[in-house]
């Protein structure tokens, strides 16, 4: 399988939100999830929050961030040409990765002093890490300001693999792929509340930018409830 055609659909997949194709970008709306409240763009759904508590006794309210559109085609599809599928063939290869959908988790903590687990950040021997499970990125884990806010950022890594839909006898059925990174925020909304997100959901489709979703960021309470 061509290998410029294998990891230009790995970095579609990993960089964002796994979603293909340009589209028109939708009127962002406002929604209120988990006490917080921000712009949705247009192209996203949110899904019902679930509300947890972490191992740290630290309070969690999740939700997930997926694709509007639950017909869209999905990316990282390939013919037995070992190309790129055309219209109308079908998929013989499927990229498949450990990248979960992406989340946003509001969790009722002020961590860099509390410096208690959240997300999938944790605190240990004097500094941030990432929990178990979650291989790092290229980027360290950074202290710094994001949108305005104090915040925690890095980037995970996640491996890619092609594997054959209908799997063959005596025949390659999964091959590696490559790799590539989503970014990881966490950043501290009010004295009360920070929020962790895996990752900042971009403007637009494959898109990098993420203005609409984090700049409209507040805590629910703070807007008006005809706003809502």
């Amino acid at each position: 399988m061509h290998r410029a055609s294998a990891l230009a659909c790995v970095a579609t997949l990993l960089a964002g939100h796994a979603m293909a194709g340009p589209s028109p970008a939708p009127t962002p709306r406002e929604v209120v999830a988990c006490d917080i409240a921000f712009q949705l763009p247009g192209y996203l759904r949110v899904t019902s929050p679930k509300r947890s508590v972490n191992a740290d006794g630290v309070p969690h309210c999740e939700f997930q961030i997926l694709r509007a559109d639950r017909n869209a085609s999905r990316p990282g599809c390939l013919d037995d040409s070992e190309g790129e599928i055309p219209a109308g063939r079908r998929c013989a290869w499927k990229l498949e990765t450990n990248l979960p959908a992406p989340r946003v988790i509001v969790a009722k903590t002020r961590f860099l002093m509390e410096r208690k687990e959240t997300g999938t950040f944790a605190f240990a021997d004097g500094r941030w890490s990432l929990t178990q499970g979650h291989e790092k990125g290229e980027q360290p884990i950074q202290q710094g300001d994001f949108f305005g806010y104090p915040s925690l950022t890095t980037e995970t890594g996640y491996p890619a693999y092609w594997v054959r839909i209908r799997p063959k006898k005596n025949a390659e059925n999964d091959r590696y792929a490559g790799s590539g990174g989503t970014r990881i925020v966490l950043l501290q909304l009010s004295e009360t509340l920070a929020v962790y997100m895996e990752p900042p959901p971009p403007d637009v489709e494959n898109g990098a930018d993420c203005d609409i979703f984090c700049s409209s960021l507040a805590p629910a309470e703070a807007v008006p409830k005809s706003k809502r």
